[in-house]
């Protein structure tokens, strides 16, 4: 990761976009919310424990690429 020109995370897309837009030098750019939840949803996924651990087992690389790439944009959003 640390060899990317840029590295952002879903959960801050908005403002990851304008940053990279920054890096960039682009103007103005429009990042539309499409396909979100409504307001007040109160939908929920019940997962058990066992549950929950087989799928960290499954996703053990995904989830600490996801943890460095936390890391290292830790600096940008503190």
């Amino acid at each position: 990761l640390n060899k990317f020109f840029f590295v952002g995370l879903q959960e801050h897309y908005g403002r990851d976009v304008v940053r990279l837009a920054g890096l960039l030098g682009w103007q103005h750019l429009e990042t539309p919310v499409l396909n979100t939840r409504p307001v007040g949803d109160d939908f929920s996924l019940k997962v058990t424990r066992e549950l929950r651990y087989f799928l960290r087992k499954l996703n053990d690389l995904d989830l600490r690429l996801y943890k460095e790439a936390v890391k290292l944009c830790g600096n940008v959003y503190n």
